[in-house]
């Protein structure tokens, strides 16, 4: 997987479930 995709998918679940 590029690394790209991983760094937005980070970034997506952070939204939905902030810490």
């Amino acid at each position: 997987m590029p690394r790209g995709s991983m760094q937005a998918e980070h970034l997506n679940i952070r939204m939905w479930f902030p810490v």
